[in-house]
């Protein structure tokens, strides 16, 4: 297994080739070798499409949170619009029921307890 290892590490040195650094100074000796330029590309290209997907999903959460804040506007709205009805009604009936005091004191005036009726 370790002789295929190094037919394999052999073939491969064989048929790459040796390219400049990319900044220009190809007299330091530093190289890059074809595989590498294509591993590289290959690992920038899955990169891309992951980004890709990650935006996509970024995109739908934003679309889901969007409506979900509409949603969430919108039941405020008819709560205060609840509450505000709710209150509307009590005053009413608050002012019905004063209404009726009002009119009902005047008939009716309050009997004085006299002090042997009053239970201790």
């Amino acid at each position: 297994m370790a002789e295929e290892n190094n037919t394999n590490a052999d073939s491969s040195t064989e048929s790459e080739t040796n390219l400049p650094m990319q900044n220009g100074d190809s007299h330091s000796g530093n190289t890059v070798e074809i595989s590498e330029v294509e591993s590289i590309d290959t690992i920038v290209q899955e990169c891309s499409k992951e980004y890709a997907d990650i935006d996509k999903t970024l995109d739908q959460l934003d679309t889901w949170m969007n409506k979900l804040e509409d949603q969430n506007d919108n039941l405020y709205g008819r709560i205060d619009e609840l509450l505000e009805s709710n209150r509307q009604i009590k005053r009413e009936l608050q002012e019905q029921n004063q209404q009726s005091q009002q009119q009902g004191g005047s008939d009716h005036k309050p009997e004085p307890m006299d002090q042997g009726d009053a239970k201790s």
